[in-house]
């Protein structure tokens, strides 16, 4: 009878573990979530508002150029080799501006990695590894 009495509260306690599992579970989920959409909506807005600065500077330059070439045709072709050149530079950099970046949000949101500080990252570049020798 006894030996019954333990594996009921056993029971009980495991039941109670799952829960609480489940709970925490559930809270980092929408905790995880919650940061991921608000960075999400932050780089939107971020993107939308430059998009539209960069809009109207465009068409500022362009007039400009057209008013000093005499000429609003090669003011626009101007301002358009002016983009190639940009995304062109945006090409072959965008691992460091883009990608890495957003790789190193996402996990630290993800996965609760944190950054490492700046005194880390210069001892680690000042002191050689222990195991090279």
């Amino acid at each position: 009878m006894e030996k019954e009495g333990k594996f009921t509260k056993s029971f009980q306690d495991l039941k109670e573990y799952a829960k609480m599992y489940s709970d925490v579970f559930r809270l980092t989920l929408v905790e995880k979530s919650s940061k991921l959409l608000s960075l999400i909506i932050i780089i939107f807005v971020v993107l939308l508002l430059t998009v539209i600065t960069l809009f109207f500077c465009s068409l500022a330059l362009m007039y400009k150029l057209a008013d000093i070439w005499h000429s609003q045709a090669l003011g626009a072709l101007g301002m358009a080799g002016i983009y190639l050149i940009l995304i062109g530079v945006i090409y072959i950099f965008r691992e460091k501006i883009f990608i890495n970046p957003l790789i190193r949000q996402f996990s630290q949101i993800l996965f609760d990695v944190d950054e490492p500080e700046e005194e880390e990252i210069k001892e680690d570049l000042t002191n050689p590894c222990e195991y090279d020798s």
